[in-house]
């Protein structure tokens, strides 16, 4: 769980969730369900023989606003040389020292990004659901890859114990942490109790956006009102262990079929509720 403060943190900043492997390539359109901590594609909704194609943008340049991320570290010291090398070139060299309060303390900074997004969920969506979890496939539980971004220069350093320290050297004459951690030269010199530290360099960092199928407010409210009345002639207890269960699990098959999934399913964003379930 060391990356649980920088994922909520990257996700309440700027709404992206980092791919947990950052090289893992992910795409718009991607159907996958959490299993064991892990987000695992199972199929894209291009295979699910859609009426209409998914629409793309194409890709756009993204910010670094909200790429400036961290939480209980300081920078003690950064000093800036300029060095000589064989063929009598100049050139920086600059040494930061990094301090991290807490486990799971973290640095993170990302640049040159671009995204790209799907831009007629709303005119494939129901199509989606009736293809999804009824004519193709049977899914109950799904997400559906709506946005990917990549960011070509990133760094990020996580602390693995209380008081982590790291120093650190890149070939720069900025003073900016931030800059610094993500540059491509960036390098651990000494390490103290840190658990990551990763450079980009030629690896892309992906994050992505996703809609989740959940019941439909109606469905939802049909099953609320079901276990108030209780026919079923539950105990108290036994009714909050269903309120505290995914209601889908009072589902009957009779109360699914083409005609009804459509009003059955809906759509939501993907939360920190889900993030919870990712292995960090």
């Amino acid at each position: 769980m060391l990356k649980a403060d920088f994922y909520r943190t990257c996700f309440l900043n700027s709404g992206w969730i980092p791919v947990q492997d950052f090289a893992q390539t992910i795409a718009i359109g991607d159907v996958a369900q959490i299993r064991n901590g892990r987000l695992q594609t199972l199929v894209n909704l291009q295979q699910a023989h859609l009426i209409e194609t998914l629409e793309l943008s194409r890709p756009l340049a993204l910010g670094d606003l909200f790429w400036r991320l961290e939480q209980g570290v300081c920078q003690s010291l950064s000093e800036t040389q300029t060095l000589q090398d064989d063929a009598a070139e100049l050139y920086f060299q600059t040494r930061q020292v990094l301090e991290f309060s807490r486990r799971g303390d973290f640095l993170f900074h990302a640049r040159h990004g671009s995204a790209r997004y799907l831009l007629n969920w709303n005119l494939i969506r129901d199509d989606a659901t009736l293809k999804l979890t009824q004519l193709h496939y049977q899914f109950r539980q799904a997400y559906v890859v709506t946005a990917v971004a990549t960011m070509h220069e990133w760094g990020l350093a996580i602390a693995g114990q209380d008081e982590a320290r790291l120093e650190m050297s890149s070939a720069s004459n900025s003073c900016d942490r931030y800059g610094l951690l993500s540059h491509p030269s960036a390098r651990a010199e000494v390490s103290r109790g840190i658990a990551s530290f990763d450079v980009g360099k030629d690896r892309p960092a992906h994050f992505f956006r996703a809609k989740k199928l959940i019941l439909s407010e109606a469905t939802h409210d049909r099953y609320l009102s079901q276990l108030v009345e209780n026919h079923a002639h539950l105990r108290d207890d036994e009714i909050a262990h269903w309120l505290n269960a995914d209601l889908i699990n009072l589902g009957r098959s009779s109360d699914l079929s083409l005609n009804t999934c459509g009003a059955y399913f809906s759509w939501c964003d993907m939360s920190l509720n889900d993030l919870a379930l990712l292995e960090q």
